[in-house]
């Protein structure tokens, strides 16, 4: 998650205030402040706009809960603040997705927002982590080959010693339901998860 405390003795700092990424709408203006590329290019600042909010995004066994902005995000500005034109930070830049699908090179931008910042620091000052919720196994959408078109996240592994082993999940098995709650893609099963 990019997320770490860090004590610092010194006296007369003035942090920067911390945003409420509930408050924020798509199209409203966006600033990425960071190290894109070491630091020789330190302190970089960036413009662009917030593209959405609220995006799932699954990385590794992983989902994220993010905004996606279109500001130009490199190597180096991860970890570093998304700002609103009030100065307050917003978002931690964490994650910038390229394909070969995209015409140019920026591919797209993805930041942790304010909120959840607040909600991991919590979990790291409390608990010396931040806690995230993980089945323990790794999937995509599905719809099986049966008659039936069952839709569901289709299992293509199972982590060891995880709470889906251990409750006799296995790779080729599609999960419909957790909890009472249908299930018919990913992004569903990710939203129940949190």
């Amino acid at each position: 998650m990019d997320l770490a405390i860090v004590k610092v003795n010194a006296t007369g700092l003035q942090p920067i205030p911390l945003g409420d990424a509930n408050e924020l709408v798509v199209g409203e203006m966006a600033i990425a402040i960071g190290n894109p590329l070491g630091l020789q290019f330190q302190r970089t600042v960036t413009s662009g706009i917030i593209s959405a909010l609220n995006r799932k995004i699954q990385y590794g066994k992983s989902t994220y809960k993010v905004l996606q902005t279109d500001v130009a995000m490199n190597e180096g500005n991860s970890g570093g603040a998304l700002c609103n034109l009030k100065g307050e930070i917003i978002g931690i830049n964490n994650l910038n997705l390229k394909d070969t699908q995209f015409k140019n090179e920026d591919g797209m931008g993805f930041a942790i927002a304010s909120n959840e910042v607040k909600n991991i620091i919590n979990e790291i000052m409390e608990y010396g982590k931040a806690a995230r919720p993980d089945l323990g196994i790794y999937g995509r959408d599905a719809v099986s080959n049966n008659n039936d078109g069952v839709k569901g996240v289709y299992v293509t592994s199972v982590t060891k010693g995880s709470g889906a082993e251990k409750a006799g999940i296995m790779p080729t098995d599609i999960i419909v339901e957790i909890e009472k709650k249908k299930i018919t893609k990913f992004e569903d099963m990710a939203g129940i998860l949190g």
